[in-house]
């Protein structure tokens, strides 16, 4: 929208049963940020699909959907 890179998370990865999906979500994710995923679109895509993600913001916070929670 800007034109400036994302900022909101460091890295994602998605793992799920295609790489059409895994690609999607992971682009998605990184661009609209961990918190807009989860509060919107986490549940609905999880009814639907297998998948797991893992998102870097920092060298010091990891979220793994696995948990739904920050790793230490």
């Amino acid at each position: 929208f800007t034109g400036y890179p994302a900022r909101k998370v460091h890295s994602v990865t998605v793992t799920a049963d295609t790489a059409f999906l895994a690609d999607g979500l992971a682009t998605a994710i990184f661009v609209m940020g961990d918190k807009l995923f989860f509060k919107k679109y986490f549940k609905k895509f999880k009814d639907y699909n297998h998948f797991r993600v893992i998102i870097i913001k920092d060298k010091d916070k990891i979220i793994d959907s696995k948990n739904l929670k920050a790793l230490q």
